[in-house]
């Protein structure tokens, strides 16, 4: 399988196509550019309840869909766009894990701990959102005898964009029981019915997770299941922004444009120009790379703004791949340009500057990437060149794979061996073939 240097952007916005609309995809040939995705399954369908666009091809398989929880990162940001608040707050939610099997965060299952931070920040978030006003929150005043009919509205509008669909009637009787009860046993004010109210809405499962509902009108033939309009906007969403739908998405829906291929591509696109979308590409290439993103200590906190600065850089150019892995330029302050050998840099802001491609180039070749994978105040070249091989490369996996799919055994290498005759030429193995073919390396450089 040849390797194929791809435009960051466009790649993106393929992935984030098909991963949105749960496609399938053959990408069984030599060449990855000839995949070809087909959404499944279909029909048109308009509003909340339209089908996904597309046909399912005969024999198709999409495989089950987990229960995602959101992560700290999707809860904080949804909170946000929810409440309408003017900054991201900070929860109290404990960080997500690691996907095992891609490196990737994930929010775990829910602990005793968990679930009380969820209970303190709903709690915490719906004494901030009343203390604003409730005007900020509904269109109407719950005053009066328009005090049951504002209530309800409001529970179907703000409902439908907390759940990211429209409630059914019984989780509309089940919210209008709520304020009930806080209204008449506990004997509230209607400010402090609707707190209960919200309270109860960001704890809801329904809030919490991703979750999409098998229902007779959604399953097609095979038993595969359509995605509704509903899904498909949340889908793009929280892969792009890591938040809900905003309401010109939420319009597409009600207005049946979320279901077809051209729907998904131009939803797609407007998604993909505002600034959330490049905010989850930079996490993404951390997360690809086991990099932190802190601001924790000066160097860290520098190491950290570099990376970001870089990988922003490369999306807002040409977007390539072999840019990020490859372009000679770095990003300084006064604390790490010390580091880099570059001199009359003050300040804490980032700055641009080249870098000499003989010596380091890349993301790989950064503060952030090599002080990451050392050990202690030593280099560390066996943890560099693992994840290099998992996160990138990963040729060594496939070939163990298809080595064992045989029967057969992996020979191996002498790791010592092999180690020192890398320290003593750089041209060697596989990363010196890569480098030599890219001009970065003479039969005559040494470390």
């Amino acid at each position: 399988m040849r390797v194929l240097i791809c435009n960051v952007r466009l790649a993106s916005l393929g992935l984030l196509l098909g991963l949105a609309s749960g496609c399938t995809a053959d990408i069984s040939g030599p060449d990855r550019a000839d995949a070809v995705a087909t959404f499944g399954p279909g029909g048109s369908g308009a509003g909340s309840s339209g089908a996904g666009p597309g046909s399912a091809p005969a024999g198709a398989s999409a495989g089950p869909r987990p229960l995602q929880r959101l992560t700290r990162e999707a809860y904080e940001r949804t909170v946000q766009d929810l409440l309408h608040l003017a900054e991201r707050p900070a929860s109290a939610l404990p960080d997500d894990g690691r996907n095992l099997g891609y490196g990737f965060v994930e929010a775990g299952s829910v602990s005793e701990v968990d679930a009380s931070a969820l209970q303190t920040s709903a709690e915490a978030l719906a004494r901030q959102a009343v203390t604003a006003g409730l005007s900020s929150l509904m269109s109407c005043t719950p005053e009066g005898a328009n005090e049951v009919t504002c209530i309800d509205s409001f529970i179907r509008s703000f409902g439908r964009r907390a759940f990211r669909r429209a409630l059914t009637e019984q989780e509309v009787l089940d919210l209008q029981a709520l304020f009930t009860t806080a209204r008449t046993d506990g004997k509230l004010s209607v400010q402090d019915s609707v707190r209960v109210l919200l309270e109860g809405i960001l704890q809801a499962p329904q809030f919490l997770y991703q979750r999409e509902r098998s229902t007779p009108d959604t399953v097609g033939a095979g038993g595969l299941e359509r995605l509704t309009s509903d899904e498909l906007a949340s889908r793009l969403s929280y892969l792009m922004w890591r938040s809900m739908p905003d309401e010109a998405l939420f319009a597409a829906v009600d207005a049946g444009r979320l279901s077809t291929p051209e729907d998904m591509a131009r939803e797609a696109g407007r998604l993909l120009t505002d600034s959330r979308s490049q905010d989850t590409l930079v996490d993404f290439v951390a997360q690809w790379f086991h990099l932190p993103l802190s601001d924790v200590g000066a160097l860290r906190s520098a190491a950290s703004a570099e990376t970001e600065a870089f990988v922003r850089s490369i999306l807002s150019g040409d977007g390539r791949l072999d840019s990020l892995l490859a372009a000679p330029v770095n990003f300084v302050n006064e604390t790490l340009a010390p580091i880099y050998g570059v001199a009359g840099i003050t300040g804490t802001s980032m700055q641009k500057v080249n870098s000499n491609p003989a010596q380091r180039f890349g993301l790989l070749t950064q503060v952030n990437f090599l002080g990451t994978f050392a050990d202690g105040a030593q280099s560390h070249p066996v943890k560099r060149g693992n994840v290099a091989t998992l996160r990138w490369i990963d040729g060594s996996a496939r070939l163990r794979l298809r080595a064992l799919r045989r029967g057969r055994s992996l020979p191996r290498r002498g790791g010592q061996q092999a180690h020192r005759r890398h320290r003593q030429d750089p041209g060697f193995g596989r990363h010196g073939r890569h480098l030599r073919r890219r001009g970065r390396l003479d039969a005559g450089d040494r470390e």
